[in-house]
């Protein structure tokens, strides 16, 4: 049947409007999503190729020695297909202190900023003269006469580092990294095994419980007092502590053992010295 009261046809046309401009809205709606999943879609991709461009050239440089000299140095500028921007990875090189030295990677967008970055570091026992420090056969502590070798904690303190590793994350063998915790909350490991290697440094006490066993090739830099419970086996480690270094009966430590507080020994622990864990340490890259 044919509308023709006015009134009728007015309000069908408010109707149509109404439900036009609500269409639209929709549409529109649509549009904006789709446009922020295609945005989001090419940032993604966009910061998979960064990653990989700065991981591919970390890889490349693991395991190299670091450069001698305090250095600066920039990677020619690339692009990446399909993309008007241009990046470039710079590499510095510097000393931190006496224990570290540093290799610090990072990824630029051209005029835009920092990316990404990364560093590895080679890592040196406490104190420059290693001869001297670290008599041949001799445990150093407090009571020695040396001196102290005073570790430097603000050495580490701008590192870029893991996290000390948790309890459960001792199922897996340790990468090559440096660990560290800036709180000088205590920590305990319990019976468990240690593998891998890598340079652990805990701003505070570190105790590892009756039992413990490391294998592979650590260095462990302790800001507070160390302990070890009875029968404990550390194959391949330095122990430092700034603080007092107790190590239980029955325990074999393989390495070095020095300390800035006195070393107390239980009864049969046999210590077997190795001065290969004296060499630089060195770290892989972490992104």
């Amino acid at each position: 049947m044919a509308i023709t009261n006015g009134k009728s046809t007015g309000m069908v046309s408010l109707l149509f409007l109404y439900l036009f401009a609500a269409f639209a809205g929709i549409l529109y709606a649509l549009k904006q999503v789709t446009f922020q999943e295609v945005d989001a879609l090419v940032y993604r991709e966009q910061s998979r190729q960064w990653a990989e461009l700065l991981s591919s050239f970390c890889r490349s440089r693991n395991g190299l020695p670091l450069n001698r000299e305090n250095s600066i140095k920039e990677l020619p500028p690339m692009g990446f297909p399909g993309s008007p921007d241009q990046f470039q990875i710079r590499v510095k090189t510097w000393q931190r202190g006496v224990q570290l030295r540093m290799e610090y990677a990072s990824l630029h967008r051209l005029n835009r900023g920092l990316l990404m970055d990364g560093a590895r570091y080679e890592i040196r026992p406490v104190g420059k003269n290693l001869e001297v420090e670290y008599p041949v056969g001799q445990i150093r502590d407090k009571n020695s006469g040396l001196g102290l070798l005073g570790m430097s904690a603000v050495d580490f303190a701008h590192a870029i580092t893991s996290p000390m590793p948790p309890q459960a994350r001792l199922e897996q063998p340790l990468e090559p990294y440096l660990y560290q915790t800036p709180s000088r909350k205590p920590i305990t490991y319990t019976k468990a095994v240690l593998r891998g290697s890598g340079v652990l440094v805990p701003q505070g006490a570190l105790t590892f419980s009756n039992g413990f066993r490391v294998e592979g090739d650590f260095r462990i830099y302790c800001g507070g007092s160390l302990t070890l419970g009875e029968g404990v086996y550390m194959d391949k480690v330095l122990l430092y502590s700034a603080g007092a270094m107790k190590i239980g009966k029955n325990s074999h430590i393989n390495g070095i053992i020095v300390s800035d507080g006195i070393v107390e020994l239980g009864e049969n622990v046999t210590y077997t010295e190795d001065r290969s864990v004296l060499q630089p340490f060195l770290t892989r890259y972490l992104l």
